[in-house]
């Protein structure tokens, strides 16, 4: 047997050895998971808004801006303030029109470890 072939066996004897541990470590922890850290989302919300700026990329990013505040305003009244983050919002869908106007639709979902300020 050569000197590679044994350097190959001592590896193959090795992760023999590791592997099934490694999987059983990840097994564990996927198992392990609390479903109070799930992130739960929540019925739709819709909110609009409108802008009168000059130009029509400057208009519409305002109207976004102003129907993501809405929404987050919306969406802490009634579901409180765990689920007021638009970042983490599910399925969202715009509707932007020429004149200005913006309608927001999401899915408000909870953030897993946010504190409420």
């Amino acid at each position: 047997m050569t000197r590679y072939e044994k350097a190959r066996a001592r590896l193959s004897i090795r992760n023999r050895a590791i592997l099934p541990s490694c999987f059983a470590a990840i097994a564990i922890g996927a198992g392990t998971a609390h479903p109070a850290h799930a992130q739960t989302c929540q019925q739709y919300v819709g909110a609009n808004a409108c802008s009168a700026a000059f130009f029509g990329r400057l208009r519409e990013n305002r109207a976004k801006r102003r129907a993501i505040r809405r929404w987050e305003r919306k969406v802490r009244s009634r579901y409180g303030c765990l689920f007021q983050r638009f970042e983490v919002a599910r399925d969202v869908r715009w509707d932007c029109r020429v004149n200005g106007c913006c309608t927001l639709v999401a899915r408000p979902c909870s953030v897993p470890g946010y504190l409420c300020s």
